[in-house]
């Protein structure tokens, strides 16, 4: 679609089309086509540029993703209204690093985790034990080895 076309859209079809957009997204990614992949991405940038164009930021709109049935579009909606719904986004973000055994799932504690180096206030909630090297290292790459071994073992323990 054209960014034009998303223009005459209601917000609900947004929305709609959002969620559709990473339900796609996701079996591409269980599928290993970048290709598509890339492609859906773009499309939901698009989406969510429109949103955010929108009067009051129609971003808010995609919280009704939230408890949506496939854990990517619940991790997208999240990632993409933290600006908006910062609270209610990060618990978004927790469960789905918690539940960790899908395509994204390391993405969302990545979020999280770097959502607690600053955004979060230094807090890092995602049940999982995680090093505070995480939570509080100011170089992000420092931290990334502490990061490796608390995935590792708190995925060791969830198992």
């Amino acid at each position: 679609m054209n960014p034009k076309d998303f223009e005459t859209l209601s917000t609900e079809r947004l929305v709609s089309l959002f969620a559709e957009i990473c339900t796609a997204q996701y079996e591409a990614e269980l599928d290993l086509d970048t290709r598509r992949l890339n492609r859906l991405f773009d499309q939901m940038m698009q989406v969510v540029q429109e949103l955010k164009r929108r009067p009051g930021d129609g971003r808010s709109a995609l919280s009704v993703l939230y408890t949506h049935k496939n854990i990517q579009v619940r991790l997208k909606a999240a990632i993409h209204t933290l600006a908006v719904h910062g609270t209610q986004a990060r618990r978004v973000l927790a469960q789905s690093a918690r539940e960790g055994c899908h395509p994204d799932g390391l993405s969302a504690i990545w979020r999280c985790a770097w959502d607690a180096q600053g955004v979060g206030g230094g807090v890092l909630r995602t049940g999982l034990k995680l090093s505070s090297a995480i939570a509080s290292s100011a170089k992000p790459l420092q931290s990334v080895k502490a990061f490796d071994t608390a995935w590792s073992s708190s995925m060791c323990k969830l198992r």
